[in-house]
């Protein structure tokens, strides 16, 4: 007999775990930027397996399963939040470095004319 809330909880699981891969990859595709360091160090292919036998097994323990659903989506809001922070702040670290460049160049000019 198949036990329906189980394949549920499993599926949900499983869809919160591929979010989650999916937002680390779009944030650092050789995950320099993974907090885990356990994933960093194992790579992609082994994250993905890990991921997938967790998936598999974790139900059984309703409090890990809980705990790792509430971390889980933490996490993806967090990554959700730097992939859309990420191009704001390199648009202003561009903008400054304009401003930079045209407040040297100005000055230049200043100190061109004073010595003229």
């Amino acid at each position: 007999m198949i036990d329906y809330d189980y394949a549920l909880h499993s599926a949900l699981f499983t869809l919160l775990r591929a979010l989650d891969l999916l937002t680390t990859w779009q944030i650092s595709r050789d995950l320099s930027r993974e907090m885990n360091p356990l994933y960093r160090s194992i790579g992609w292919r082994w994250t993905i397996i890990v991921n997938l036998g967790l998936c598999a097994f974790i139900y059984r323990w309703p409090l890990f399963y809980w705990s790792a659903v509430v971390v889980t989506v933490l996490v993806i809001f967090w990554n959700v939040g730097i992939i859309l922070i990420q191009p704001a702040l390199k648009l202003d670290v561009l903008e400054k470095l304009r401003k930079t460049k045209w407040r040297k160049r100005r000055l230049r000019m200043k100190v061109k004319r004073l010595t003229r």
